[in-house]
């Protein structure tokens, strides 16, 4: 068997020899590969109840946030602390509106 040259990689021919079929190697990566703990962007919440947003719901289906004495939307933890007397507020609401007026 016929012995091969020394290897001399600064001459810059191709070469047969394992290294260099190796080192010509490459991997195909995708430029977009994301790390595995990358889990994307955090779910933002989609409804009322998720964000934290205590609503009222109407007769016809719709939805309305309650809303405090400035007329912003009142929070879940608010709306826990003066749930009894929002709760009464209702039932005279509704009590005075299902009465007929004379």
């Amino acid at each position: 068997m016929a012995e091969r040259p020394p290897h001399d990689p600064e001459l810059g021919e191709a070469c047969e020899c394992f290294s260099c079929h190796i080192n010509g190697l490459t991997i195909g990566l995708p430029r977009d590969f994301k790390s595995r703990t990358y889990r994307g962007e955090p779910r933002r919440p989609n409804n009322s109840y998720e964000k934290g947003i205590p609503v009222s719901i109407r007769p016809d289906g719709s939805r309305m946030p309650y809303l405090t004495a400035n007329g912003d939307t009142m929070g879940q933890k608010e709306f826990d602390r003066k749930r009894h007397l929002i709760d009464d507020n209702r039932r005279k609401l509704e009590s005075t509106a299902s009465q007929p007026s004379t």
